[in-house]
């Protein structure tokens, strides 16, 4: 290859690469001026148009990111594709270790695994020890665990049921089962039962909603609507909770027909943007929603076991639906992790439900070293705690049954 040929290839690609620039820079200017709808069709619209461009893709993957947004990953993903082998190498790692904590903070682990090793395997380092806090295994140290599903994806859960972003998956079933206890019911001013309030039912409802998107998503687990004009459009907008006012085309606008679903839409975070720019230009919209799995301490059976509703629910809205089990996960989920085994071991999750609030208050300082309960006062006074629970410490989760049982709990005090 000549000089000349050189020259003109460097001249192409500086011609190709100043429009996206400018493209870039006029989506800054939209987003200074507090408007992301717009800087994000421009940013799509440009990611769309060049494909092969990593500057337009990263572009758009970093709005997305910083709007969290759950399509994130998928578009780091192909600025990386687009980068290919012989990009930057610092950028492969830099795009790569923000794939490694997208998928951690959504819970797929299987894709945090495959990041982890594409990350080490360009030379990146400092995330040793990554799968500690979510690990395949125990949800904690010794205490054997399992999964449950919650449709649609975690980002949009964290968001309805008022979860920190900092927390890692395994501290959610916890932290939401603690939000039911303090915000989900209310005393009934007609009689003593419970009743919902607007955070519980809102949680419940957005995740009728989710189901509901789950199914039109189907096996491949892909919300996919081929064209604007098509019958998916028509489904997918009335689980959404809205409708097309005027035609496809430039003119398309999402309007809101059913208020309640629509509010769950936006609240949730559903790219509602990115399907209204689809039907502007009448164009195909498909958008992943894969289910998210989250640890559960002891696994579900255990929880399901507790509770006097038998059938076939959902584990998350059975935890919903029952106060008092949901204050049993919190106790357990804050018990000394062998004592928290024993228990669960040696004393019925249905009898434990019924003193969960004595196991609450009082759990943290329960403590079974050796298999014997350790009381106060050590050895010395063993005898006196046998005869005051009528159960000896030397039986440790039987001891501790006793003790949240006797006086309905006032001698755990």
């Amino acid at each position: 290859m000549n000089r000349a040929t050189i020259l003109a290839l460097v001249v192409v690609c500086w011609l190709q690469a100043e429009p996206v620039r400018d493209t870039i820079r006029r989506a800054e200017q939209l987003e200074q001026a507090q408007q992301a709808a717009e800087a994000r069709a421009v940013l799509a619209r440009a990611a769309e148009e060049s494909p092969d461009s990593a500057e337009a893709l990263l572009a758009y993957a970093e709005f997305l990111d910083r709007f969290r947004d759950s399509a994130r990953s998928g578009a780091y993903a192909k600025v990386l594709e687009a980068l290919g082998s012989s990009g930057s190498t610092e950028s492969r790692r830099r795009i790569t270790r923000r794939l490694v904590l997208l998928s951690l903070v959504e819970g797929d682990l299987d894709s945090a695994r495959k990041h982890v090793a594409s990350y080490r395997e360009i030379g990146g380092s400092g995330l040793e020890g990554w799968e500690a806090p979510t690990g395949s295994g125990p949800a904690r140290d010794g205490i054997g665990s399992g999964w449950t599903e919650i449709p649609g994806f975690l980002y949009s859960f964290r968001r309805m049921a008022a979860l920190s972003s900092d927390q890692q998956p395994r501290e959610l079933l916890p932290a939401l089962a603690r939000n039911v206890i303090t915000s989900g019911y209310r005393a009934s001013r007609a009689s003593e039962s419970l009743v919902q309030t607007e955070y519980l039912q809102l949680i419940i409802q957005y995740l009728s909603q989710a189901r509901e998107l789950k199914q039109f998503a189907g096996a491949n687990e892909t919300i996919d609507v081929p064209s604007c004009d098509s019958e998916e459009t028509a489904r997918l907008l009335r689980i959404l909770g809205f409708r097309l006012r005027g035609s496809c085309g430039a003119n398309a606008v999402l309007e809101t027909v059913n208020p309640s679903r629509a509010f769950l839409a936006i609240d949730s975070g559903f790219p509602l943007a990115d399907l209204e720019d689809a039907y502007r230009r009448e164009a195909a919209f498909h958008k992943p929603y894969p289910s998210s799995r989250l640890p559960v301490i002891f696994g579900e059976d255990y929880w399901l076991s507790a509770t006097r509703r038998k059938g076939a629910r959902p584990f998350v809205d059975t935890l919903l639906s029952d106060p008092a089990l949901a204050r049993l996960y919190v106790a357990m989920a804050g018990l000394h992790e062998p004592t928290a085994a024993a228990l669960r071991r040696e004393v019925p999750a249905e009898r434990l439900k019924d003193f969960a609030h004595v196991l609450d208050f009082f759990g943290g300082s329960f403590e079974i070293r050796g298999g014997k309960a350790v009381v106060p006062g050590g050895e010395r006074t063993e005898s006196t705690w046998s005869e005051l629970v009528g159960v000896p410490p030397a039986n440790g989760a039987k001891f501790f049954q006793a003790l949240i049982e006797v006086d309905d709990g006032w001698m755990a005090s």
